[in-house]
């Protein structure tokens, strides 16, 4: 069982948002990292071969990196293709949704998540919205 598996879209046609995942990879994660990390990237159809191979590669020891090649463009759609296909709620103890763009303390965030909440339990938590 995973500690924390993650959903990332991602779309890779994009030279600037391919560039983002260059950077997720060296900052997207803050801080020493030693839980079990299952990361899926949700990628349209029309995403390159080899865009996609290089995006599993240049991750820490504790992820397990999968992308997924959903027949959806539109972002919402292949969150969904996740949700309906993949997720499985015995593969993980807390489930996370982010974006390229985003910058996660995964050791706070999973002591703060144990501290407060019982993995078992079913909830549904956001940040900030606007």
């Amino acid at each position: 069982m995973y500690d924390l598996e993650i959903i990332i879209p991602a779309e890779l046609n994009d030279e600037k948002i391919k560039r983002r995942f260059e950077d997720f990879k060296k900052y997207g994660f803050k801080n020493d990292i030693t839980k079990k990390i299952k990361i899926f990237f949700m990628a349209s159809h029309d995403n390159k071969q080899e865009d996609i191979e290089e995006l599993k590669q240049g991750w820490d020891k504790n992820f397990d990196i999968e992308v997924i090649v959903t027949p959806h463009k539109h972002v919402a759609c292949r969150i969904m293709h996740y949700y309906t296909n993949y997720m499985n709620p015995e593969s993980a103890r807390w489930y996370l949704q982010i974006d390229e763009d985003t910058m996660t303390n995964i050791k706070l965030l999973i002591k703060k998540l144990d501290e407060e909440y019982d993995y078992t339990g079913l909830y549904q938590m956001t940040g900030s919205l606007m």
